[in-house]
């Protein structure tokens, strides 16, 4: 199955929220394409470290956070380049 992913959705797999369970039990299992658009790693590590600097997370959690998300953008997320008509 293919799936767009935000980064709100994208998210849930690195923190527990509502809706984490069912992401990873439907989701992020490995059998599905999900696509992303280029931005959302940014978008994801900003609020990551939104919440370190919050104090919900530590640092070393922020960056441990970042490692994977960084290996799962090179390995399972199939990232959409932006478009000026994307965009639109």
């Amino acid at each position: 199955m293919n799936y767009f992913l935000d980064s709100s959705a994208v998210v849930k797999r690195y923190v527990h929220e509502d809706g984490s369970v069912w992401m990873h039990n439907r989701i992020f299992t490995g059998k599905n394409h999900l696509l992303v658009s280029q931005i959302m790693p940014t978008e994801v590590m900003s609020a990551i470290y939104h919440q370190y600097r919050s104090g919900i997370y530590h640092e070393r959690d922020a960056d441990a956070i970042r490692l994977w998300l960084n290996r799962h953008v090179w390995r399972e997320y199939h990232q959409v380049t932006l478009s000026p008509e994307i965009v639109a």
